[in-house]
């Protein structure tokens, strides 16, 4: 009866210790599940962003290709009017003037959707970047988790 009793005694710590690593691990399976979800969501949103981006440098090419051309085209014009007859020679001028105006407008513009898109290259980059960190932060989450529900299937076997 005594030895029952000992038993006993020597049990409740035990059962004790074993109810905190169990309560423990249920706190830390959430907090990882919690930071699994938030990592997928901060993943997912960062696609989300990336694809606009994407989306975005595309639509900046094909303006940056259009006005290329259009500026072609100016350049194409401006040297079949420059060849004139020599009555019009004034109004040549002008229109060769106001010709060259829009070909410098039109080459800032390019310019400028050039940086752009360089722009958008460096962001695109960087959140390729930031998707890879998440997704190394999810792995880790999810090998914490594997290891802390494996050490909880020891305690309790």
């Amino acid at each position: 009866e005594r030895e029952k009793m000992d038993l006993a005694m020597s049990k409740a710590p035990l059962e004790a210790r074993i109810r905190q690593k169990e309560d423990a691990w249920v706190k830390e399976r959430e907090r990882l599940l919690s930071e699994i979800n938030n990592f997928q969501d901060l993943a997912r949103e960062t696609d989300e962003r990336y694809r606009e981006l994407e989306m975005k440098n595309e639509a900046l090419e094909e303006e940056t290709m259009k006005l290329r051309l259009e500026a072609r085209a100016a350049n194409v014009d401006g040297g079949v009017r420059s060849g004139s007859t020599a009555a019009m020679e004034g109004d040549s001028w002008s229109e060769r003037v106001k010709s060259n105006n829009e070909i410098k407008e039109l080459r800032k513009e390019v310019k400028s959707k050039d940086d752009e898109i360089r722009a958008l290259r460096i962001e695109k980059m960087s959140l390729e970047s930031e998707v890879f960190a998440y997704q190394k932060d999810i792995e880790t989450s999810n090998r914490d988790y594997e290891n802390l529900e494996k050490d909880y299937k020891e305690l309790e076997g």
